[in-house]
């Protein structure tokens, strides 16, 4: 998982190429990408913990376990992110 700018993050899952934005209001947004470019939305889930997300991960091509580590990952990225903010 690397930063694409200060709220989303690029990462390679078993589904392919994402880009995922990590909303302060605990919306999740995920788009497919293509080279460095976000080409198609795939997910728009409200999601205040990572067992929220892993339904949507699963709907893209995921199977169980990268699903469920990718949540957690994705949320934990969510909360440095939020702490990052209110530092300025």
């Amino acid at each position: 998982m690397r930063r694409h700018d200060r709220r989303e993050v690029d990462l390679e899952t078993e589904a392919g190429p994402l880009r995922v934005g990590l909303w302060r209001d605990k919306w999740v947004l995920a788009w497919r990408r293509d080279g460095s470019e976000a080409v198609e939305e795939v997910f728009d889930v409200f999601a205040r913990e990572a067992e929220d997300l892993v339904p949507s991960l699963l709907r893209i091509g995921m199977s169980e376990q990268p699903a469920r580590a990718l949540a957690a990952e994705l949320i934990a990225e969510r909360a440095v992110m939020d702490e990052e903010d209110k530092r300025g």
